[in-house]
């Protein structure tokens, strides 16, 4: 039986098809007339470049992610199907919820937590194309049976816009986990009011946020993270801590909206969980003297020194969910935290607590005993005089910045100073974008159409310049800017 022989020129030809245009293997070889397992012995003993090892990683993650809906939507169809398993005993509605509840915690660690360090990482990524797509979404049916559907149509856009440049195998590779998450009916079930998708040839990540975003699908030579920096940097969020002997919480929010989040893995959610071994032995008893009405009160008798167990373990408790909502939640995020306890426990957490992010000012109410709407109310109230006078500060130090030759407001010239670091503090307007290039080397601008695949937001771009030169960047409602051109900045010299 006879093979045929090819050329040193061809193999390296096939070679080039799949490792530097991304073609898959299957294809090539089907339309080179060669067999797969040739083009495989081919591959055999290359190195792999940087791309295709990009583009295997995220076909592998493709399939575990499409494995995965199927084996949901399968689960799904069967209950579906058989309505009586909705009339079980109440042990097996139990394991019900908990395979519900397991389902959700796995949906919600596909989502990333947005912090200035996720954030920050988005900036580390270097291979184009950078795919960035933003919606708002709606929390309650049936507003959000549209979400799913105007997705899609943003994918469209982005699909579109990248076969102007890039060929249809990579294309279709770029947008797999863009089309997996749009039939991932779980998740559309489960959006809060604005989303943020960010992929690339090595990244895909999914950002929810607590407040809408307009809508935009562009590809371009960098993320687009002004909306990410817009719900990061305003100075109206703040956090909750719920403290109680029974569980711990934690909530997000600012003036509109509060949600209770997940709670990081360090994070213990009660004071057993907190304590461990830690925890005393229970060498005290608890009795009650003058009645057993309402009135009476619990008297604890301690056997275990000068201390009564009871608060050694209270003091304990305080200690370890301070520390690790000061590593998880605290520094990571920046925000101001109001601590929702009852009077008897906030003297003593404040007595232990060394994080500096802790309000001064805090709720003395049972944080369960609150509708969450009500609590909302009351922590806006806490932490309402601290941003109008954080607002004001920034708005006046602008002013007096100017004046001295310290500021400016203008485009080019603030470009210019990003390069060299001079810029300390930038002020960018919400919901403003001014299309065009910025060369982060030289500081030159240049306007273009938003259209472009090579073009981004110039002021978003200005931003993530001078947070790397060290600055700081906030994102400002446009009604309570200083000026009106879009951005503000205040130099170091």
């Amino acid at each position: 039986m006879s093979s045929k022989r090819y050329t040193p020129e061809f193999r390296a030809e096939a070679i080039r098809q799949v490792t530097e245009r991304g073609y898959p293997v299957s294809e090539v070889a089907r339309r080179l007339g060669v067999s797969s397992n040739s083009m495989y012995k081919w591959l055999k003993g290359v190195s792999k470049t940087p791309r295709l090892v990009a583009q295997e990683d995220l076909r592998a993650e493709n399939a575990r992610l499409k494995s995965e809906l199927k084996r949901v939507e399968e689960e799904r169809d069967i209950l579906n199907l058989n309505p009586k398993l909705n009339q079980r005993p109440c042990s097996s509605m139990k394991l019900g919820l908990t395979e519900s509840r397991n389902r959700r915690q796995e949906m919600t660690q596909k989502i990333t937590l947005l912090t200035i360090e996720s954030l920050a990482k988005l900036a580390t990524v270097h291979q184009p194309p950078f795919l960035s797509l933003y919606q708002p979404t709606h929390r309650r049916h049936p507003e959000n049976r549209q979400d799913p559907i105007r997705f899609g149509n943003l994918v469209k856009e982005l699909e579109a816009s990248l076969q102007q440049k890039y060929p249809d195998a990579e294309t279709r590779l770029l947008m797999e986990p863009f089309e997996a998450l749009a039939h991932d009916r779980d998740f559309w079930t489960h959006t809060l009011d604005g989303l943020a998708v960010l992929g690339g040839p090595s990244l895909f990540q999914v950002f929810q946020m607590q407040r809408p975003v307009a809508e935009l699908a562009v590809v371009a030579d960098s993320f687009h993270t002004k909306p990410l920096r817009r719900f990061l940097q305003t100075v109206d969020r703040y956090q909750v801590l719920g403290l109680s002997l029974r569980k711990i919480q934690l909530f997000e929010g600012d003036r509109n909206v509060l949600d209770e989040i997940e709670l990081e893995p360090g994070v213990p959610r009660t004071m057993i969980e907190a304590l461990g071994d830690e925890l005393t032995d229970p060498h005290s008893t608890v009795a009650s003297h003058g009645g057993t009405g309402q009135s009476s009160t619990p008297m604890h008798h301690g056997h275990g020194g000068k201390k009564d167990e009871v608060q050694i373990d209270m003091e304990r408790f305080c200690r370890a969910i301070d520390r690790a909502v000061l590593k998880h939640h605290s520094r990571p995020s920046g925000l101001p935290l109001i601590l929702a306890t009852l009077p008897e426990h906030h003297h003593l957490f404040r007595q232990v607590s060394h994080n500096p992010f802790l309000m001064a000012e805090g709720l003395t109410i049972n944080p369960d005993a609150l509708p969450i709407n009500e609590l909302r109310e009351r922590a806006w109230q806490v932490v309402e005089l601290q941003y109008k006078a954080r607002l004001a500060a920034l708005a006046d130090g602008f002013a007096v910045a100017k004046s001295k030759g310290l500021g400016s407001d203008d485009l080019a010239e603030v470009a210019q100073a990003a390069v060299t670091g001079r810029i300390a503090t930038l002020l960018i307007e919400a919901d403003r974008q001014i299309a065009g290039r910025l060369d982060g080397s030289t500081g030159q601008v240049e306007g273009a159409d938003l259209g472009d695949p090579q073009v981004d937001d110039q002021l978003d771009d200005l931003g993530e310049l001078v947070v790397k030169m060290g600055g700081q960047v906030m994102v400002i409602p446009a009604d309570q800017m200083p000026v009106r051109t879009g951005l503000a900045a205040t130099y170091r010299y």
